[in-house]
């Protein structure tokens, strides 16, 4: 994992990240993989991390997602109400593993997030 001040990830973030409500997951799938059940650990309106209990890297890097279905649950952030959103498409553009919460994370930019997502995303953010 590379310092946060040193390598490829130290430029000012372009969005604010928040932590993701506790249950919050995402289904992806690449080419050739079938659907694939995943937590987000955060988001914000240009990505997300996410982590993938299987034990094997499944998303390479610089490998293209389409129709990423995240389903948020009902809590305080979300005004107590359930939100689903199918981002159109994601690009992965880390991978790591993470030894305390064994399982590979993977840091999923979003490359295209229509005016409702943006909405949804950023009365998230306006609720913190």
């Amino acid at each position: 994992m590379v310092n946060k001040n040193t390598g490829p990830f130290s430029e000012k973030r372009r969005a604010k990240r928040i932590s993701a409500p506790v249950g919050t997951t995402a289904l992806l799938r690449n080419c050739g993989n079938p659907q694939d059940k995943i937590y987000v650990r955060d988001i914000s309106l240009n990505g997300m991390l996410v982590y993938d209990y299987n034990s094997s890297e499944t998303y390479p890097v610089n490998s293209s997602i389409s129709n990423i279905f995240v389903d948020i649950p009902a809590c305080e952030l979300s005004a107590n109400r359930r939100i689903c959103l199918l981002i159109d498409r994601g690009k992965v553009v880390r991978s790591f593993y993470d030894q305390a919460a064994e399982a590979v994370c993977y840091g999923i930019e979003l490359t295209y997030v229509d005016s409702y997502v943006k909405k949804m995303i950023g009365g998230l953010q306006n609720n913190i």
